[in-house]
C-alpha cells in the first residue's frame, strides 16, 4: 500500500482528485505526455457514478432529439476508437427501439436521427426498420398493441468499473501513480492565492499531509462543487440521480437491448442484457447532496415508475417488485442548472479554471478521452509550457498479441488480457483449472479472478471485490452472499485477513448492500 508520506517526498506536475472514468482518463493522458502525475480517490476507484451507469458506450442517438449534434458527433467518434481498441472489454450489442402510437417521438423523427447517426459514422447502413409483427421473434413477451415502428441498430457495451480500472492500469504503466482511500481534505495555495497542491489524508484516519503540484485537477464529478468551495467559487453543477433495476435474465429474456418511451411521460427506458441479468433504467431526478461516504439509492417511486414501464410493454410477463433482484443509482454531475426538466439538461462537459484549480464535470462514460484532451487544451492556455502529445492519441492502448504457446483457451486469455493486462497471463496459466471455472452461471468471475484482483488491484474491502472488481455482488442474488464461503479462503489468503477481519468485512458488506442495492420494501412502494 502506497503511503501519503512517501508521496509527499515527490515533486508532482499534476494531481488529479477523483478516481472515476474522468479522472482516470486525465491521469492516463498526463502520463502519456511524460508528466509526473498522481491521482487520489477518497473511496475506491470507480465507486461513484462510474460504476453505476447503464454499461453502454453509445453514439448519443438521444442527443439528436435534444439538438445536441456536437455531443452526438463526439460520441460517435469515441465509439469508433473504443471499438477499435476495447474488445472484449468493449463489445458490440444489438439494439431494438420500439415506437408506439402516442409517443412524442414519431418514427419519422427517430429515423432522421438514425440517418444522422449513420452519416457521422461514415456509412449509411447502420440500421434496419423491421415489421412490428416480427417483434415476437426478437423480444418474446413484448406488446404488439399500438406498436407502430421497430428499429434495429448497433451500440457498444462495457463493464464500466473495469473500464476505469483498465484506464488507470494503462496510466500507471506509463509512469503515473493512482491511490484509493486517500481524501483531498483541503487545497494548498501560494502567496498569490493560486492552488499549488492538496492536503491529503488517509480516508480511514491519520494526519493530513501536504502534496505539492504545478496543476491540480478536480475530477470529483457530482462532488466537484464541494471542492470548489475551498476557493470560494459559486456552485455550477446540478446533481441528478439515475436509477436502475436488476432483473434476472431468466425472468426477462433478451438477446439484445430493448428500448421504448415510457407511456406516462415519454422518457426513454432501456432494458439491457448484461452478465446474466437485465438492467432496466434509467430515471432523471434531482438528488440532494450526499455525504462523502454515502451512496444514492433509488426511491420507491423510481422503482415503481420503471416497473410500470416494463408492465406496460411486457404485459404477459407479469413482472412485479419481487422480480427485482437488486437496484442501483448513480449521480450525474450536469453542468446545466437552468432547465426545469432534468431529462432535458445538457450532458456536455464543462471545464473551469479558477485560481489555479481546474474543474471538469459533466460529460459521460463514452467521451472520457475527449474530455481528457480538452482538459489539457484548457491547461495550456494558462500553462503553455505543458508538453503537447507527440503521437496520435487514443482512448485505450491496443492489446498485445496473445502468445501462441499459451496453454489457455484463447477467449479466456483475451478476456483477461483486456481486463487485467499482459502480466496476468502467466498467473492465469499457472492457476489450477478448477480455479478458472466461473463460480456462478452467467457470470465470468472465477476464484482465479478473485485471487488476481485481491493481489494486484488495491483492494481494501469486500465491496471493492464484489461490487467493482468482479461485479458478482450486482449480478448474483442477494449480493452474492451464497458464494462468500467459497471465496473466503482465497480472499483471506491474498489479503491476510484474520477470521475476525473476515467476519467484520462480511457484516460491513451485507449492510452496505442492503442499504444501497436492496429493493424498497413493499410498504414503501406507492400504490398504483
Amino acid at each position: 500500500m502506497t503511503s501519503l508520506a512517501s508521496l509527499s517526498t515527490r515533486d508532482w506536475d499534476l494531481i488529479v482528485i477523483g478516481g472515476g472514468i474522468t479522472g482516470a482518463g486525465i491521469l492516463r493522458e498526463a502520463a502519456r505526455l511524460g508528466l509526473k502525475a498522481l491521482l487520489v480517490e477518497r473511496n475506491d476507484f470507480a465507486s461513484g457514478t462510474s460504476s453505476h451507469s447503464s454499461k453502454l458506450i453509445h453514439g448519443g442517438l438521444r442527443y439528436f432529439v435534444q439538438g445536441q449534434i456536437k455531443m452526438m458527433r463526439e460520441s460517435v467518434r469515441a465509439c469508433q476508437l473504443l471499438l477499435r481498441d476495447g474488445p472484449p472489454l468493449v463489445t458490440p450489442i444489438g439494439y431494438l427501439h420500439m415506437i408506439y402510437k402516442g409517443d412524442r417521438i414519431t418514427p419519422f423523427i427517430f429515423e432522421a436521427g438514425i440517418r444522422t447517426y449513420a452519416i457521422l459514422h461514415g456509412h449509411l447502413k447502420v440500421h434496419q426498420r423491421i415489421s412490428p409483427s416480427a417483434i415476437g421473434l426478437y423480444n418474446p413477451g413484448l406488446s404488439q398493441k399500438d406498436l407502430s415502428a421497430v428499429f434495429t441498430f448497433g451500440e457498444l457495451q462495457t463493464d464500466d468499473a473495469r473500464l476505469v480500472l483498465r484506464v488507470l492500469r494503462e496510466a500507471t504503466t506509463h509512469g503515473a501513480v493512482a491511490v484509493n482511500y486517500k481524501s483531498a481534505v483541503g487545497l494548498l495555495r501560494d502567496e498569490h492565492g493560486r492552488v499549488n497542491g492538496i492536503l491529503a489524508q488517509d480516508s480511514e484516519g491519520g494526519e493530513p499531509i501536504s502534496l505539492r503540484a504545478q496543476v491540480v485537477v478536480n475530477a470529483t464529478g457530482a462532488w466537484a462543487d464541494s471542492l470548489r468551495r475551498h476557493i470560494d467559487a459559486p456552485a455550477r453543477l446540478r446533481s441528478m440521480r439515475g436509477s436502475h433495476l436488476v432483473i434476472p435474465g431468466w425472468r426477462l429474456r433478451l438477446g439484445q437491448i430493448a428500448s421504448f418511451f415510457h407511456p406516462e411521460n415519454g422518457r426513454p427506458i432501456y432494458c439491457i442484457p448484461w452478465n446474466g441479468v437485465v438492467l432496466v433504467g434509467t430515471t432523471d431526478v434531482d438528488q440532494e447532496m450526499l455525504g462523502e461516504n454515502d451512496e444514492p439509492h433509488p426511491s420507491a417511486e423510481e422503482v415503481h415508475f420503471l416497473l410500470r414501464g416494463l408492465q406496460a410493454r411486457f404485459p404477459t410477463l407479469n413482472l412485479k417488485v419481487q422480480d427485482v433482484q437488486a437496484v442501483f443509482a448513480g449521480i450525474r454531475p450536469v453542468a446545466d442548472v437552468q432547465t426545469s426538466d432534468p431529462s432535458k439538461a445538457s450532458r456536455e462537459h464543462v471545464i473551469l479554471y479558477e485560481s489555479g484549480l481546474l474543474t471538469v464535470a459533466g460529460g459521460k462514460l463514452t467521451t472520457f478521452h475527449t474530455m481528457a484532451l480538452a482538459v489539457f487544451e484548457k491547461l495550456r492556455e494558462h500553462l503553455p509550457e505543458l508538453p503537447k502529445s507527440r503521437t496520435v492519441s487514443s482512448a485505450l492502448d491496443p492489446l498485445p498479441n496473445i502468445p501462441l504457446d499459451l496453454p489457455l483457451d484463447s477467449n479466456l486469455a483475451l478476456d483477461w488480457l483486456s481486463r487485467y493486462g499482459e502480466t496476468s497471463l502467466d498467473f492465469l496459466s499457472a492457476s489450477a483449472p478448477l480455479e478458472r471455472t466461473p463460480i456462478y452461471n452467467g457470470h465470468s468471475a472465477s476464484l482465479a479472478d478473485f485471487r488476481w484482483v485481491a493481489r494486484q488491484e488495491a483492494v481494501r474491502h469486500l465491496d471493492d471485490l464484489l461490487l467493482r472488481r468482479t461485479r458478482l455482488g450486482l449480478t448474483a442474488p442477494n449480493g452474492g452472499s451464497a458464494f462468500l464461503p467459497r471465496i473466503r479462503p482465497v480472499v483471506q489468503e491474498e489479503l491476510n485477513w484474520t477470521d475476525s477481519q473476515w467476519d467484520e468485512e462480511v457484516a460491513r458488506y451485507l449492510a452496505r448492500w442492503k442499504r444501497n442495492h436492496s429493493t424498497p420494501s413493499m410498504s414503501e412502494m406507492p400504490s398504483s
